[in-house]
């Protein structure tokens, strides 16, 4: 049988539980040749000899598996069809995540270890800390730390050790673990977390070494990444900071090939030195992962390795092949755009088969729970867009397929996700916080024609980017403005223009972040490089021309010329540098020094005693001439370096700090700016108890470039509580530098917290003192206090009290309270003086100031057991509010008087003809603690109303009197308003020849705000909600109405569609209004109605009437025009 069995795709795994998994994939089967079965593999890392094996099949037609059990974790696994002639090409392998039995709660998530960071102890001891927030439904109970050795013949994450609960921080000795890469997962009792981003231990140095070249660590390689350059070419590139002392002289690059036989890291190709990329063929490192070290000069040592990366696997010619004239194209570039709350656009691009044109599409969704592909709808032909209501799609996977006369469909598109459906109640206030702006835009040649634009984004914290959004902007074209070109998706900060036709000539580019409440302000623009015709000789194309020159010291008088270079069209051959002598008389010239080499951005030299003032330049070459120069650079002058000059002096220590990092754990560390003439080797560190007057030498020590120091206050019975430190800096003949200001650690005290001696932060002092008549000659003394934040009460509060009467008034002790508590109650007796109290707050450190007096009643035979006496308080600020069409509610304020608590409400009402004559009428009572009554019903409306607060027989007088109107206003809780609309409008076009025809126009308006509430939603008093829109001033019987909320379902938009030249004219002239309908659940369904919202559309300029036709026309050439459909 000659034709090739299809194989898998999209192999994707979903967690279904605890250690259970889904493997889940795509197949399309070959005409002529359908599967049989397919076949699961696995790969076991942790084998000796780690070899794919088959685990399982499934029968055909069947494109998911199920994994269970923990034994199915951490390996890898991929899928081949099967038929009786053999397999197919396996899928690309996938990895099941580390097993676990689930979190403490139906959804709660261990959370992961962050802010990993390494800081010397000197003498080649690291310590290793991270950050951690608690997930509050599952907290951590200690940390898992794994370790990986990339040395190793087949480097596996192995466990190394973990920490108790709430310790983010561990001791390493460098000269054991140096070279080793560490990461951290937090743990419980039912698993660990995912694993924290790694970290690198720097390899052990030799204490006994010189500082020479040789013994200074090569830096590492960072930043891989792989771009198509062709059919299953890639291109490897990577960034490279060298360490001056010891710059790399080319890179290594080692594959591991996890389908060979004794799997183990291999040398597979080096290049030059400042070469940082390498194109690589699929066929023969396809599926292979690649990592790479700098060499030096000897090329006996080389650095750390970088992370790996993977190239991808080959791709069969047959699968790039042209296909056969019958074939129907793919629908590509999917996009998504919002278009309203929770209402999304998908639209494609298609690029007919002459042969076979399309006649439709078939789009299709999946939902993450299912797991099936299911059909959505079928659109007609030339319609590139449909839209998606996320309430009852959001969340699921959407592809599109092209049909043909006969309903055949073309192969599927890649997949795109709407996004889950969002209450509007559920919004935050977060949510109304700016994106972050997308910033550093810059586009990078990655092949003839081929540009690769990426950016910068920078994540808020209470609002991350959801994906971005790029647009483009022609100015050859008349009315120029910019339009939405394509989407991203979340973290993807990359996007590849290929120009091979000239598409993207000279367009400007910029981007906006996105989310589901709408876009950041754009970036910068970036425009775009000219069309590059390479049919063309070469030297008609300019070289491009050197930039950024910078000259660095790398010893006396020796000097390092480097430049930054991004080839063009026409890519050079080497460079030449020149200098210029400034003192040279007349006639003086550029003088040629060196010529380098392909990819040299460098160039070392020496400057003599008798040398010249000298400019220095470079220019780029090739086999067929020279770009323009550079800028050029002034060389410094030549300096004696061999009299010592004595009156340099060592810089001093700055800004020493102090930050805790465990607890009664803190780092020191501190700013130093060299004297490039008398650099330090190190530091010395004094300390002093306090009260004492004498600085104690050798406090400790560090190595050159060691800023930072651990003091551990609460060691050897807190030994270094409260001392004072201060550092110097000292030379290679062991001379120092000027102390330091001194630095206090914190005082660590009994109850956990710690302050510093010279702190004289004041404990707040308590304030509103009162007295609370409980009866029976009880009292309760309550008191407010705010804390301190730098000194907060800890051990609560002290009670005094005074007797003014005696002959020799003093303060003693009358109780005391816990931490937080902010009353107490005393009991007069008859025998009792009247009494005078103060409070102070309390810390282990001493007291506050003591509050301001209050006096305490003497004892009285007649107290009553409720204490109330006197007259109590008249409710106050009543208000009239509608709640609904035909619902009004009385709202007012009470203080409640301690002493005399009212019973009940009493409410009267007056008709407002009659208020100066008539009868006040009561209309009912509410009980205490109820500031409010609803009334329902017009027949309410026209009277006065006013309320009094009721205790037995007593009643206050009547508050303020209000009137109720059908003009009475909604309150906040019930915003009843015209709603805010927006416009949005799409057209369907087809294009005969060269000329364009526009046949379909489809007006939608889109309702974007002052949506009805959750509360005015779900209120016992609403029936429904309802917009209703009208067209050009419309008739009411041909106003349309839409229920807000159906079923849990929510419409927020309605279209009117224009069909054909004469219609289409219509809408040139139309223009439409929203308005809000709220109906009553009661027995008459009361309504009202909300004012329309102003005009929206073409007739008032507000909706534009221009777009954008893509297409191609009748000799195959891609046509682009701006098209105003009404003109």
């Amino acid at each position: 049988m000659s034709t090739t069995l299809a194989f898998p795709t999209d192999l994707s795994v979903v967690k279904n539980g605890d250690n259970k998994w889904i493997l889940f994939w795509n197949y399309i089967e070959t005409e002529g040749r359908p599967e049989e079965a397919f076949i699961i593999e696995t790969l076991n890392m942790s084998d000796k000899t780690p070899k794919w094996k088959t685990l399982d099949s499934t029968s055909a037609d069947v494109t998911m598996f199920n994994l269970v059990g923990e034994t199915k974790a951490g390996k890898y696994y991929r899928i081949m069809a099967k038929d009786q002639c053999g397999t197919s090409k396996p899928t690309d392998m996938i990895q099941v995540s580390t097993a676990g039995t689930g979190s403490t709660s139906a959804s709660a998530e261990l959370a992961v270890p962050t802010d990993l960071k390494l800081d010397t102890l000197g003498n080649n001891q690291w310590q290793l800390s991270w950050s951690y927030e608690n997930n509050s439904n599952r907290p951590e109970n200690g940390f898992q730390l794994q370790v990986l050795n990339l040395n190793d013949e087949s480097p596996k994450w192995k466990d190394e050790t973990s920490t108790n609960k709430g310790v983010h921080v561990i001791k390493i000795d460098g000269t054991k673990k140096g070279g080793l890469i560490y990461h951290v997962a937090a743990k419980d009792s039912n698993g660990v977390s995912e694993y924290s981003a790694e970290i690198r231990i720097p390899n052990a140095t030799d204490d006994n070494t010189s500082n020479s070249n040789s013994t200074l660590e090569l830096a590492v390689p960072t930043d891989l990444k792989v771009d198509s350059t062709n059919l299953n070419q890639w291109k490897l590139s990577w960034s490279y900071t060298n360490n001056k002392a010891n710059p790399e002289n080319g890179f290594v690059l080692q594959a591991l090939n996890l389908e060979a036989d004794g799997v183990k890291w291999t040398d597979a190709v080096s290049v030059n030195q400042g070469v940082h990329y390498i194109l690589m063929d699929s066929k023969k490192y396809g599926g292979q992962y690649i990592r790479i070290a700098a060499k030096n000069a000897d090329g006996k040592q080389r650095s750390a390795y970088s992370e790996e990366i993977m190239i991808p696997k080959p791709i069969s010619e047959e699968a790039t092949a042209v296909v056969k004239n019958d074939t129907l194209a793919v629908p590509t570039a999917l996009k998504l755009d919002t278009l309203g709350e929770n209402i999304w656009q998908i639209s494609w691009s298609y690029t007919n088969n002459k042969a076979n044109p399309e006649k439709g599409f078939k789009i299709q969704y999946l939902h993450p729970d299912t797991l099936l592909w299911k059909d959505y709808k079928e659109v007609a032909e030339g319609v590139h867009l449909i839209k998606v209501d996320a309430k009852q799609k959001g969340g699921c996977f959407f592809r599109i397929a092209a049909l043909d006369a006969k309903k055949n469909t073309s192969v599927y598109s890649a997949e795109i996700q709407v996004p889950k459906y969002t209450e509007n109640a559920s919004v935050s206030a977060k949510d109304n916080n700016p994106l972050n702006v997308p910033e550093g835009l810059t586009l990078d040649s990655i092949g003839e024609n081929k540009w690769k634009l990426s950016w910068k984004y920078t994540n808020s914290a209470d609002r991350p980017e959801n994906g971005f959004v790029i647009d483009t902007l022609n100015l050859t074209i008349s009315n120029a403005q910019w339009s939405a070109m394509t989407t991203t998706s979340k973290g993807v900060r990359v996007f590849v223009f290929d120009n091979s036709k000239g598409k993207y000539s000279k367009l400007y580019v910029h981007v906006a972040a996105m989310d589901k409440n709408g876009l950041s302000e754009y970036s910068e623009e970036i425009q775009i490089p000219d069309y590059v015709d390479y049919s063309k000789p070469a030297a008609t194309i300019e070289l491009a021309v050197p930039t950024a020159l910078k000259l660095d010291s790398i010893g006396e008088n020796k000097w390092k010329l480097s430049w930054n270079y991004t080839n063009s069209a026409r890519p050079e051959n080497g460079f030449i540098v020149e200098t210029y002598d400034l003192d040279g008389g007349s006639g003086t010239d550029w003088e040629e020094v060196k010529i380098l080499s392909k990819g040299v951005h460098y160039y070392t030299f020496s400057v003599g005693l008798t040398d010249h003032m000298k400019l220095i330049h470079v220019l780029a070459k090739d086999a067929d001439g020279k770009s323009e120069y550079s800028e050029g650079i002034q060389i410094p002058a030549y300096k004696d370096y061999s009299v010592p000059p004595p009156t340099i002096e060592l810089a001093v220590p700055t800004n020493l700090q102090l930050d805790s990092i465990a607890e009664g754990k803190y780092q020191l560390t501190w700013d130093y700016s060299d004297n490039k003439d008398r650099p330090e080797n190190g530091f010395v560190l004094q300390s002093m108890k306090p009260g004492d007057n004498n600085w104690t030498d050798n406090a400790a020590t560090t190595k050159q470039g060691v800023h930072v120091i651990v003091i551990d206050a609460l060691a050897n019975n807190k030994a270094n509580s409260g001392k004072f430190y201060r550092v110097a800096a000292i030379d290679k003949e062991g001379k120092l530098s000027d102390y330091s200001k001194e630095i206090q650690v914190p005082i660590v005290t009994d109850d956990g917290t710690s302050y510093s001696s010279t702190d004289k932060t004041p404990l707040a002092v308590p304030t509103n003192l009162a007295v609370e008549d409980l009866g029976s000659n009880k009292y309760k003394i309550t008191w407010g206090y705010t804390n301190n934040e730098n000194r907060p009460e800890t051990k609560g509060f002290v009670l005094q009290k005074l007797d003014a009467s005696a002959t020799s008034p003093q303060w003693k002790d009358a109780g005391t309270t816990n931490k937080g508590v902010h009353f107490i109650v005393v009991t007069v007796s008859a025998d009792d003086p009247e009494m005078t109290y103060r409070v102070a707050a309390k810390d282990s450190r001493g007291l506050s100031e003591y509050s301001a007096t209050i006096v305490v009643p003497k004892y009285s035979p007649n107290a009553v057991a409720d204490g109330c006496s006197g007259e109590f308080v008249v409710p106050s600020g009543l208000t009239p509010e509608r709640i609904a069409p035909n619902v009004w509610r009385l709202v007012w304020n009470y203080n409640q008087n301690s002493k005399c608590k009212e019973e009940k409400f009493v409410i009267q009402k007056v008709d407002v003809k009659e208020k100066l004559n008539g009868e006040w009428e009561i209309i009912g009572t509410v009980p205490r603690n109820v500031h409010y009554m609803n009334l329902e019903g017009e027949d309410n409306l026209n009277f006065v109303y006013r309320v009094a607060a009721v205790r037995g027989d007593d009643t206050t007088k009547y508050s303020n009197e209000e009137i109720l109107t059908r003009s009475t206003k909604y309150s906040d809780e019930y915003p009843f308003s015209t709603p805010k609309v927006k416009a949005k409008v799409f057209y369907t076009a087809t294009i005969t020849g060269t000329v364009v025809t526009v046949n379909t126009v489809e007006f939608m308006l889109i309702v974007e705000g002052n949506y009805p509430n959750h509360a005015m939603l779900y209120s016992d008093y609403t029936k429904q909600f309802d917009y209703q829109f009208r067209w050009n001033g419309e008739s009411e019987a041909d106003w349309k109405t839409v229920v807000v909320k159906n079923d849990g379902e929510y419409q927020t938009t309605l279209s009117k569609e224009y069909n054909g030249a004469d219609k289409i004219k219509e809408f040139c002239r139309s223009y439409a209004s929203v308005r809000t309908i709220w109906t009553q659940n009661d027995t008459d369904a009361s309504k009202d109605y909300t004012e329309w919202s102003d005009p929206i559309g073409p007739l008032y300029g507000s909706v534009s009437t221009t777009f954008t036709y893509t297409g191609v026309d009748g000799d195959g050439n891609e046509v682009t025009k701006s098209i105003d459909v009404c003109k």
